[in-house]
């Protein structure tokens, strides 16, 4: 698990290969998935390219360049990514903050507080006085 998480364990990798799984692309066209970030992208692209998991081809059109696709291994990660996006849609609704609590575990608010802090008080006054 830890030498795949080395190779994986970013969101702009994961993102990368999402979206490399519908097929070749250029530098350009997944400079989305890097936020614009060309020296993030640069560095991901790279790294999974040495790690066996991308390759580049040569793409002969104006201008030429190069395009990234995944090998073989990078194949065997498919499954591994539909698991991940079924697990974001089934627990992490649109919009949410996966690294903040869910609203149900939120703290209620201050005047409900302080009124269950006074009404614990009393209790507590209470039941001394009768014992």
């Amino acid at each position: 698990m830890r030498r795949a998480a080395r190779v994986l364990g970013d969101e702009c990798s994961l993102l990368l290969l999402s979206e490399l799984a519908a097929g070749p692309r250029r530098f350009g066209a997944l400079l989305l998935t890097a936020a614009g970030n060309t020296r993030l992208l640069s560095d991901r692209l790279r790294r999974l390219t040495r790690a066996g998991v991308l390759d580049r081809q040569p793409v002969a059109g104006p201008p030429p360049g190069v395009a990234y696709r995944l090998t073989p291994m990078g194949m065997d990660l498919l499954p591994a990514l539909e698991a991940l996006r079924a697990f974001g849609q089934r627990w992490l609704p649109d919009g949410c903050d996966p690294l903040q609590p869910p609203a149900s575990a939120a703290t209620p608010p201050a005047s409900s507080t302080a009124e269950t802090v006074e009404s614990d008080r009393t209790s507590s006054r209470s039941a001394a006085r009768r014992r």
